[in-house]
C-alpha cells in the first residue's frame, strides 16, 4: 500500500476525529516537531502507524495499516459502499450456512478436535473456516461503509454488548482491549 494513500486517510481520520497535530502528539507520546516530522516523511514507520490507528481508533486506517484484525491482506480492489458492501455481506454469511450444513450432513457431533475428524470432515471443517473468515472481512468492509455513512458504531456496540451480558456469553466485568487481545477486568 503506498504512503500516499495511508498519509491521505490518515489526515482525513484526523479531520473527522477532529485532532489537530498537537493533539495527536499528546495522545501518541510524540512531540509536536517529531510529529510535523514523521507526517513529513516519505514513508510512516509501521510504529508510528499503529500508534496512531490506536489513537484515532479508525477502522479504515487500521485495514489500510494491519489488512485486517487476523492477517495482512489490504483489499484494495474491494468498493466500500453501504450497499454494496452489505450485499457482500448477505452472500457469504449465506455461502457460510451452506458450509456449516455441509459439516453436520458429514455427522460430524463427536468430533471435538482435528484429530477426530476424517479427511472429509477435517476438510469440510477447514472450507467453514475459510467461509467465517471471508464473513469476517464483509464485516469489516460494512463497518467501515456504515461508520462513513454516518452511523453511530459506538452505539451498536453497546446495544450488542447488553445482548451478550443478557444472553451470559460474557461476564458483566470483563472487557477485552481487541487491538492487544488482552481481557481485562473492571468494575
Amino acid at each position: 500500500m503506498s504512503s500516499r494513500v495511508i498519509k491521505s486517510v490518515l489526515f482525513q481520520e484526523m479531520d473527522k476525529s477532529e485532532m489537530s497535530q498537537k493533539e495527536l502528539a499528546l495522545a501518541t507520546g510524540y512531540s509536536e516537531a517529531r510529529i510535523s516530522q514523521l507526517l513529513n516523511q516519505e514513508k510512516l514507520s509501521d510504529t508510528f502507524l499503529k500508534s496512531v490507528v490506536n489513537v484515532l481508533n479508525s477502522k479504515r486506517l487500521q485495514l489500510l495499516v494491519d489488512g485486517d484484525t487476523t492477517n495482512s491482506i489490504y483489499f484494495d480492489r474491494v468498493r466500500i459502499d453501504l450497499n454494496i458492501s452489505m450485499m457482500r455481506l448477505k452472500k457469504e454469511c449465506l455461502e457460510l450456512i451452506e458450509a456449516i450444513e455441509e459439516v453436520e450432513e458429514l455427522q460430524t457431533g463427536n468430533v471435538t478436535n482435528v484429530s477426530h475428524c476424517n479427511s472429509k470432515q477435517e476438510k469440510a471443517f477447514y472450507y467453514v473456516l475459510g467461509q467465517a473468515k471471508d464473513v469476517n472481512h464483509c464485516c469489516e468492509h460494512f463497518d467501515i461503509a456504515a461508520d462513513d455513512a454516518g452511523f453511530d458504531l459506538d452505539k451498536r456496540d453497546n446495544e450488542t454488548t447488553l445482548k451478550y451480558l443478557k444472553n451470559k456469553y460474557c461476564s458483566p466485568y470483563t472487557t477485552k482491549d481487541t487491538r492487544s487481545g488482552k481481557a481485562s477486568v473492571s468494575m
